[in-house]
């Protein structure tokens, strides 16, 4: 599978637009990122009509899984319980607005990397997480 990568934050990464195969890339771009200006949100978007937003900082972050056209369900990988993980809000920027993400969708940054290195390689959500839905509402 391919998935381009966006920012969504930076609209100056040089990275915007690329198009990512295999989990060698996946994961050095992703290590590269926790180098840029955190914390902050980027997309990778799969030509399998799936697209993955992920919010990155430096240790932690989390993730998303959706329909390219926006249409439901929209689902968020949950920490193991065992992880230990600090539980509260965090904030992610998009388009230069801050954006809270709910504690309990945070992961460890080597989690996300799996999580997404999972997307871009094989064009399925990971099956090594528990995905919750959410919505508007919530």
């Amino acid at each position: 599978m391919n998935a381009e990568f966006q920012d969504l934050q930076h609209q100056d990464n040089p990275h915007n637009g690329e198009t990512l195969r295999d989990q060698r890339s996946v994961m050095a771009l992703l290590e590269e990122l926790r180098d840029v200006s955190l914390p902050f949100m980027c997309q990778f978007a799969g030509d399998n009509e799936f697209n993955l937003t992920v919010g990155i900082d430096r240790d932690f972050g989390c993730v998303q899984h959706s329909a390219n056209d926006g249409s439901p369900p929209y689902l968020m990988a949950i920490a193991p319980a065992a992880s230990g993980l600090d539980r509260r809000e965090m904030t992610f920027l998009v388009g230069d607005t801050a954006t809270p993400i709910d504690g309990r969708y945070r992961l460890p940054i080597s989690l996300v990397k799996e999580i997404v290195a999972d997307f871009v390689t094989s064009g399925k959500r990971s099956e090594n997480i528990v995905w919750e839905e959410f919505g508007p509402s919530r």
